[in-house]
């Protein structure tokens, strides 16, 4: 949850929560960390937001901050060009990922589809489309493979 969503209660429970299993601040570091790295997309002003993921990579660098900081460090450094750009443009893939979440949760509810048509009619009725307002789906294969049993 982000801080600005906690209450009083919800921080003290927090700090109770840290005392009591993290006695060596590791998950603390992490959750400041993705405070930081959340405070980066808060913003729609590109010079802040580059400003804040300064930021971030150095909180994550620090030499004491634990190897998992490095790596997301790491991945901040690598990433930092197309960060820049879904911030200064807005542009993002949340529609894709949505859509993407919702074809496993019909995947994963299916317990294994044997036939195509109804899968992806289930996925165009999770998705809320009109299955008859769709392209038609191209052929993969155009036979059935054989089998070692078969061809003998």
């Amino acid at each position: 949850m982000g801080a600005e969503r906690l209450d009083d209660t919800g921080w003290d429970r927090l700090r109770a929560a840290l005392d009591a299993g993290d006695p060596h601040d590791e998950v603390a570091d992490c959750w400041e960390a993705k405070k930081r790295v959340r405070a980066v997309f808060k913003t729609g002003d590109p010079d802040q937001a580059a400003t804040r993921l300064d930021d971030a990579i150095s909180w994550c660098e620090a030499p004491e901050a634990a190897p998992e900081l490095h790596r997301l460090a790491h991945t901040l450094t690598r990433w930092q060009t197309e960060i820049h750009t879904s911030i200064a443009t807005g542009a993002h893939n949340g529609r894709t990922e949505a859509a993407n979440a919702k074809i496993k949760d019909v995947k994963r509810s299916a317990r294994g589809f044997q036939n195509f048509a109804n899968y992806r009619l289930r996925t165009l009725l999770a998705t809320g489309q009109k299955p008859g307002h769709t392209q038609p789906v191209t052929k993969i294969r155009t036979r059935h493979p054989r089998s070692d049993a078969q061809s003998r």
